[in-house]
Protein backbone atom coordinates (compact mmCIF):
# COMPACT_ATOMS: atom_id res chain seq x y z
CA UNK A 1 0.00 0.00 0.00
CA UNK A 2 1.32 3.45 -0.91
CA UNK A 3 -1.00 5.56 1.18
CA UNK A 4 -4.30 5.94 2.92
CA UNK A 5 -7.03 8.57 2.77
CA UNK A 6 -9.24 8.81 5.85
CA UNK A 7 -12.40 10.64 6.93
CA UNK A 8 -13.68 11.04 3.37
CA UNK A 9 -17.19 12.48 3.41
CA UNK A 10 -20.07 11.98 0.97
CA UNK A 11 -19.39 15.48 -0.37
CA UNK A 12 -15.83 14.47 -1.39
CA UNK A 13 -16.51 13.38 -4.96
CA UNK A 14 -13.05 13.47 -6.52
CA UNK A 15 -9.35 13.57 -5.82
CA UNK A 16 -7.25 15.92 -7.94
CA UNK A 17 -3.51 16.52 -8.34
CA UNK A 18 -3.42 19.45 -5.89
CA UNK A 19 -4.74 17.10 -3.19
CA UNK A 20 -1.43 15.27 -3.44
CA UNK A 21 0.82 18.30 -3.00
CA UNK A 22 2.84 17.78 0.18
CA UNK A 23 2.39 20.20 3.08
CA UNK A 24 5.40 18.99 5.05
CA UNK A 25 7.77 16.46 3.52
CA UNK A 26 8.98 15.38 6.97
CA UNK A 27 5.48 14.44 8.09
CA UNK A 28 4.73 12.69 4.78
CA UNK A 29 1.18 14.03 5.00
CA UNK A 30 -0.70 15.72 2.21
CA UNK A 31 -4.01 17.47 1.64
CA UNK A 32 -7.31 15.55 1.52
CA UNK A 33 -6.43 13.63 4.70
CA UNK A 34 -3.95 11.46 2.79
CA UNK A 35 -1.01 9.90 4.58
CA UNK A 36 1.86 8.03 2.96
CA UNK A 37 2.58 4.74 4.70
CA UNK A 38 5.81 2.77 5.03
CA UNK A 39 6.20 -0.56 3.29
CA UNK A 40 7.39 -3.78 4.90
CA UNK A 41 11.01 -2.60 4.57
CA UNK A 42 10.16 0.54 6.57
CA UNK A 43 10.48 3.03 3.70
CA UNK A 44 7.90 5.25 2.00
CA UNK A 45 6.59 4.33 -1.45
CA UNK A 46 8.71 5.93 -4.18
CA UNK A 47 6.50 5.36 -7.20
CA UNK A 48 6.15 2.50 -9.66
CA UNK A 49 9.44 0.83 -10.57
CA UNK A 50 8.82 -2.21 -12.78
CA UNK A 51 11.77 -4.48 -13.42
CA UNK A 52 13.89 -3.32 -16.35
CA UNK A 53 13.03 -5.28 -19.49
CA UNK A 54 10.04 -6.93 -17.79
CA UNK A 55 7.44 -5.43 -20.17
CA UNK A 56 4.41 -3.21 -19.54
CA UNK A 57 2.87 -3.05 -16.09
CA UNK A 58 -0.57 -1.99 -14.84
CA UNK A 59 -1.44 -0.58 -11.44
CA UNK A 60 -4.84 -0.68 -9.73
CA UNK A 61 -6.35 1.38 -6.93
CA UNK A 62 -8.98 0.14 -4.52
CA UNK A 63 -11.58 2.18 -2.66
CA UNK A 64 -13.10 0.73 0.50
CA UNK A 65 -16.14 2.44 2.03
CA UNK A 66 -17.29 1.74 5.60
CA UNK A 67 -20.72 2.47 7.05
CA UNK A 68 -19.30 3.60 10.39
CA UNK A 69 -16.05 5.21 11.59
CA UNK A 70 -13.28 2.89 12.79
CA UNK A 71 -12.07 3.25 16.38
CA UNK A 72 -8.34 3.19 15.62
CA UNK A 73 -7.58 2.81 19.32
CA UNK A 74 -8.93 -0.75 19.10
CA UNK A 75 -6.63 -1.69 16.21
CA UNK A 76 -3.55 -3.71 17.07
CA UNK A 77 -0.09 -2.54 16.08
CA UNK A 78 2.80 -4.48 14.62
Amino acid sequence: MAGSTTAVTASDVDLVQKDGDAKDINEKTVKARFKYVKNIQGVHYGGPKPLIGHGPHRYFDQLVVLKEPVDVGKLGGR
